[in-house]
């Protein structure tokens, strides 16, 4: 079969090496035969087989929780007037599976899903997904106006940080000696895969990606402006939007950048064999996109779709048999690293690093105590590597011109946005309090949607 893709140009494929090798038939000495693999190794699941409890997580959120009320004049404009065919559709309702519309499965990528698992089809034959051009992407296309970072590489410090907290008015309660931080579409510069607590760190922008970890995540620590960065991916994988998507998108999703609130708690808590300890567990209502009929987030699409979300919660990758840069996510923000087969409270690599520096786990290395649900006291903002290069590099236009609204901003600049948002758009009735909450967001898609046609993302500017 032809290769599919839904891959733009420059997009690259992933290899797959084999090791053989026959008798040697001369004197030489023969090399010792590979050590047989470990039994652990043996056991290693399928990324597909996470997937297919990933899924579960997300979808499992929604049973009997309602949609915030938005009132019937921000549904009925938005809902009832829209098709299949319009870009970025935006739906406001309580979610069901396969609620909104969507566009008919192309017959041959139908026919694959029914038949195989992501991770079990041929690498020839395997769709391969595609990160949308940045003036496409929807944490990206604000930042069109501003020079590309004059270096890949950069030094993140505290101070960096700090100015993008600022400058999208994002509020710290602090309930927590850390703050947990993620930069969408970023690397280490040097091979590790976590670096522990240090004043600055060397990171590279990348693209960000579905088949492997293309994010960085961190703790940052306001008492001393310390920093440590691992390895992570703050989008879904391949294998859950290939799974999600016979349910039009529903089950995988992908999380806006902004700030929310987190609580100490068991990711996969029902299920005692994939239960992650000392995880952290999303602790408010929010937005995300949803891809309908094939592997990319474009909100330029027919077929994407921004709706309630569920289950973003922080937790470890995975390890999985099916190669070592897969990694299980339907959505979830997650680190390098694994639990231990037979003690789901043990866990290895760069995850167990991030619950010792982010104080989810004791001196002995036992989770601490899980939190209540609206108890959460953990912060953590999300951004993108690009803007954080540009805050590093002091770029004077960034410098200048650069305020954003998003989710999680708080402030005397919310309440007056969301004023102007209802002068603006009189029906929508959104609470007069100083947070850009779910409502706020689907408020500024519709914003977006009115002022721009066809494209739609919960990051906006100011009203002047």
């Amino acid at each position: 079969m032809r290769r599919r893709t839904f891959l733009s140009a420059s997009a690259a494929a992933a290899a797959i090496a084999g090791i053989g090798g026959c008798e040697r038939q001369n004197a030489e000495p023969v090399p010792p035969p590979p050590a047989p693999p470990t039994p652990e190794a043996l056991e290693l699941p399928s990324a597909d087989d996470e997937a297919d409890s990933s899924n579960a997580v997300e979808l499992g959120d929604f049973e009997g929780v309602a949609t915030p009320a938005l009132g019937a004049s921000l549904i009925e404009p938005v809902d009832a007037t829209q098709s299949q065919a319009v870009r970025s559709l935006i739906y406001t309702k309580a979610l069901t599976q396969g609620a909104w519309p969507a566009p008919p499965l192309d017959d041959s990528l139908k026919a694959l899903i029914s038949q195989r698992r992501y991770w079990e089809i041929g690498a020839a034959d395997r769709p391969v997904p595609n990160w949308p051009d940045l003036l496409r992407a929807p944490d990206y296309r604000h930042l069109e106006s501003f020079a590309q970072p004059a270096a890949e590489e950069f030094e993140l410090t505290a101070e960096a940080l700090t100015f993008l907290a600022e400058r999208n008015s994002f509020q710290f309660a602090d309930r927590q000696g850390v703050r947990i931080f993620g930069l969408r579409g970023c690397a280490l510069s040097s091979p590790d895969e976590a670096r522990p607590f240090a004043s600055a760190h060397a990171l590279r922008v990348r693209t960000p990606g579905h088949l492997s970890c293309e994010c960085v995540m961190g703790v940052w620590r306001p008492a001393d402006n310390m920093i440590a960065v691992f390895r992570a991916s703050t989008t879904p994988s391949a294998s859950n939007m290939f799974k999600a998507l016979p349910a039009a998108g529903y089950g995988a999703s992908l999380l806006p950048t902004g700030k929310y609130r987190y609580r100490a708690g068991t990711h996969k808590a029902s299920d005692p064999k994939k239960a992650q300890t000392g995880a952290l567990l999303m602790d408010q209502d929010y937005v995300v996109l949803r891809t309908t009929d094939d592997l990319s987030f474009d909100p330029y699409q027919t077929g994407d779709v921004w709706t309630r979300g569920a289950a973003h919660n922080i937790h470890s990758t995975g390890r999985f048999r099916d190669g070592p840069d897969v990694f299980d996510s339907a959505g979830c923000q997650v680190v390098r690293g694994y639990y231990d087969i037979n003690d789901r409270t043990r866990c290895n690599g760069p995850w167990a690093a991030f619950r010792r520096d982010a104080g989810l786990v004791d001196t002995s290395g036992s989770p601490t105590a899980e939190e209540a649900p609206g108890a959460g006291s953990f912060e953590y903002m999300l951004l993108t590597g690009q803007e954080a290069a540009l805050a590093a590099s002091k770029e004077p236009g960034f410098l200048e011109g650069y305020f954003r609204l998003r989710p999680g901003s708080s402030g005397q600049s919310v309440l007056d946005y969301k004023q102007k948002l209802s002068a603006l758009f009189p029906d929508i009735k959104l609470a007069a309090v100083d947070r850009f909450d779910s409502p706020t967001s689907f408020a500024t898609l519709i914003l977006h949607k009115d002022r721009q046609g066809e494209f739609a993302s919960v990051v906006t500017e100011p009203l002047a």
